[in-house]
């Protein structure tokens, strides 16, 4: 009997196994619907597993002082502003938040450097490092 409803069970998870048990009695029916699903290709395949562990993430530790690490990446603009500008340099001081806004003609380290040295090295001196997402541009 269990052969007849396999096709039926694929689609229901442990805890629905009412269809068979509306029409038919045998006394494993439970653990054989929790047998099937834990065995059909279809029901791994389909169902949310939320067991799923993620890798653990490796914070960066916390500044010490302010002015000694910065963030940055580049926002693309979809069109050219009037000066020639493509895009705005975000650069973010870790320890306090505080940001810098520099529009920019494009992405390159050649440009992205200038802005650096004319933007924020007057503010914050020359004791810092940068974390960048986007390595590839540099």
């Amino acid at each position: 009997m269990f052969n007849y409803w396999k096709k039926y069970l694929k689609d229901y998870s442990k805890n629905t196994y009412h269809t068979p048990a509306a029409r038919y009695f045998w006394k494993s029916i439970f653990a054989d619907a929790v047998e099937y699903c834990k065995t059909c290709d279809t029901c791994q395949r389909t169902k949310i597993n939320y067991g799923h562990r993620y890798a653990p993430l490796h914070p960066l530790s916390v500044p010490e002082e302010i002015g000694t690490r910065f963030s940055m990446d580049h926002k693309v603009d979809t069109r050219t502003i009037a000066a020639g500008n493509t895009a705005v340099l975000v650069i973010v001081e870790c320890f306090s938040g505080f940001p810098h806004l520099i529009l920019v003609p494009d992405q390159t380290a050649d440009t992205t450097a200038r802005a650096i040295v004319q933007h924020t090295v007057p503010l914050w001196g020359c004791n810092f490092h940068y974390i960048v997402t986007r390595h590839h541009l540099f």
